[in-house]
């Protein structure tokens, strides 16, 4: 008699516990795939003109850029295994995923600045400059984009509300990716078309990318 009274009650606290989690309000679900369109708003934009840039506006070789890129690659792998394990290891009131989210959101602002405003250095200063903040960008991308893809586990343990998220996050994605693919090369036009209107552009993507990063951090649970 007490073990049936038992596991009733073990059964509703568990319905509660998994009724709980499926609450996923339509503004959490938002603030998720802020995440994502912001990341799409900037990576979508590099992977698009990055060699465009480094080669037309920089002035570098299209050889030299495609060595950038591929070092710059082949070394994030590295550093996304890093990140993945430091996020386990994160223990704050924020969660283990969110804080990453506040931490790095300034940072990828300032270092997409820096990406898209290369000084006149000369040849080689070129080279060096392009190298450092095109490595450092794909390690700042690693340190946002790990933790905010664990973030979805951990906001709910419901898989269909798991899902939900994960189509909130891919929409905005395709969206951004859409939007600032087309739209990146009209907006450089519409402010003077030459090396300065390329960094006035993606100091109006940093504005936005910290913006909406910080939407995520704030409205998700």
């Amino acid at each position: 008699m007490y073990r049936g009274i038992q596991i009733q009650i073990t059964t509703k606290v568990t319905q509660s516990v998994i009724s709980e989690a499926r609450k996923v309000g339509l503004g959490e679900r938002l603030a998720y795939g802020c995440g994502d369109a912001v990341s799409n708003v900037v990576w979508a934009s590099i992977a698009a003109f990055m060699v465009y840039f480094f080669t037309d506006k920089a002035g570098l070789t299209a050889g030299v850029a495609g060595i950038i890129l591929l070092v710059a690659r082949i070394f994030d792998g590295f550093v996304d295994m890093l990140v993945g394990i430091w996020v386990d290891r994160t223990y704050t009131r924020f969660g283990k995923a969110r804080p990453w989210i506040l931490w790095m959101a300034l940072p990828y602002g300032i270092l997409t600045v820096l990406l898209f405003s290369v000084p006149d250095f000369g040849m080689a200063g070129k080279i060096v400059y392009c190298s450092i903040t095109y490595l450092l960008i794909n390690i700042e991308f690693s340190f946002i984009n790990i933790p905010y893809g664990k973030l979805n586990a951990m906001i709910t343990q419901d898989q269909y509300q798991r899902s939900i998220l994960n189509f909130f996050r891919m929409s905005f994605a395709l969206g951004m990716i859409i939007v600032f693919s087309v739209g990146t090369t009209g907006f450089v036009h519409a402010v003077g078309n030459g090396t300065r209107a390329w960094q006035t552009v993606f100091i109006m993507y940093a504005i936005l990318s910290i913006i909406l990063f910080m939407i995520t951090f704030m409205f998700t649970r």
